[in-house]
C-alpha cells in the first residue's frame, strides 16, 4: 500500500515538474527551471522509497512511464494548446490499455 501511495506522489512530483519545464523553456526564467529541478528531485525520492516498501522494479516502472505519459498528454494538450495526430491519439489509447493491464 506504501509503495502506491509513493508511486502516485512520484507520478504527481513529476508532472508538477514537467509544467515548470515547460515554462522555463516558454519564459526562460531561471527560477523556473530551478523548481522544475527540485520537484524532479523530489519526485525520484518517492521512487526510491516506493522501492523501498517493496515496489517491483518492472511492473512500478511501466506503471510511472505509462501514467506520467498521460499525465504530460494532458498538461500539455489541456494547458499549452499542444495537438495530436489521429496516430498519437491511438497510442494514447493503447497506453491506457496498457496501464489498466499492469495495474488490475
Amino acid at each position: 500500500m506504501m509503495a502506491a501511495l509513493f508511486l502516485f506522489l512520484l507520478i504527481a512530483f513529476e508532472s508538477v515538474a514537467d509544467v515548470f519545464s515547460k515554462e522555463y523553456s516558454l519564459k526562460g526564467r531561471l527560477w523556473l527551471g530551478a523548481a522544475a529541478l527540485l520537484f524532479f528531485l523530489i519526485a525520484n525520492t518517492c521512487w526510491l522509497v516506493s522501492l523501498r516498501y517493496k515496489s517491483q522494479l518492472a511492473v512500478g516502472a511501466s506503471i510511472f512511464c505509462v501514467a506520467q505519459g498521460l499525465a504530460a498528454l494532458l498538461i500539455g494538450v489541456w494547458g499549452y494548446g499542444e495537438t495530436l495526430t489521429i496516430q498519437q491519439y491511438a497510442g494514447v489509447a493503447l497506453g491506457i490499455i496498457a496501464l489498466g493491464l499492469l495495474v488490475f
